[in-house]
């Protein structure tokens, strides 16, 4: 029965805890408009997640746009895995363009996520 009086307190401080890192916590470090360092295109095989307008209420924690989802941890991951086990030699740095974006035409492939939330 005293171990009750200890973990509800420790619970109330580990809620205290998150809430005091705010927005940033949720945020993953990257906001609400994550800053993007495109590489140049070279002709290696380079990753690239479609930008887009999110719709009102297709907002994830944070306020983050749905396209963010996963933003750049998966396709990093996607990048070394597939480098590890093939020859690809592929950029692990991903691109981010939107759909307008004349220089999207110089990728064979682009990555479109959370269209329907």
């Amino acid at each position: 029965m005293a171990r009750w009086p200890a973990a509800a307190a420790g619970v109330v401080l580990a809620a205290i805890a998150l809430g005091a890192q705010g927005r940033e916590f949720f945020d993953f470090g990257y906001g609400r408009n994550p800053a993007i360092r495109n590489v140049p295109y070279d002709g290696q095989f380079t990753f690239v997640r479609i930008k887009y307008e999110t719709a009102p209420g297709g907002f994830w924690a944070g306020g983050r746009p749905s396209w963010i989802h996963g933003y750049p941890i998966a396709e990093q991951n996607l990048m070394k895995i597939m480098n590890e086990l093939s020859f690809l030699n592929a950029h692990e740095e991903i691109n981010t363009l939107a759909l307008d974006d004349p220089d999207l035409f110089k990728y064979p492939l682009i990555y479109l996520i959370e269209v329907s939330w």
